[in-house]
């Protein structure tokens, strides 16, 4: 994830570049628990990138708000098709991990460098979580390109 400087003439297209890599990979992983681990789901991240309004106005708010509601469902569902399959994790005393997803911006009607830059480090930390799942988890079969 980039940062934002704080400088307005940079904010759309690093939020843009941000939204648009977190929005392919979590998609890309989605498909990977389909095609991989065959936990099915139909799950697609569509977040409003391309037509954001680029006059700053309260629209734009609107529609980064939306955008953290959109990802929000998503990891939510995300979590709980984890926590319901067998790919569970367990702590060292035998209870379980449950799995929980969230990034969340402060509800500021301004664009504050340092809400922005947290709500990106968040974004990371769960970029790589799944990472590191998949990591963990991916078949030696699906390395090397073949299907299951």
């Amino acid at each position: 994830m980039l940062s934002w400087n704080g400088d307005i003439h940079e904010f759309l297209s690093v939020y843009q570049k941000n939204m648009t890599d977190f929005q392919d990979k979590v998609n890309s992983h989605l498909s990977w628990l389909n095609d991989d681990l065959y936990l099915d789901n139909d799950f697609r991240l569509a977040l409003i990138i391309q037509k954001l309004d680029a006059s700053f106005s309260r629209l734009l708010y609107n529609q980064i708000c939306e955008n953290t509601r959109l990802i929000n469902i998503i990891l939510n569902k995300l979590s709980s098709l984890l926590n319901e399959s067998d790919y569970q994790e367990y702590d060292d005393l035998g209870n379980l991990v449950t799995v929980s997803y969230e990034a969340y911006l402060n509800n500021k009607l301004e664009l504050d460098k340092d809400n922005f830059n947290q709500y990106y480090q968040q974004l990371q930390v769960i970029l790589d979580k799944l990472a590191k799942f998949k990591h963990d988890n991916v078949s030696e079969q699906y390395l090397k390109g073949g299907e299951n």
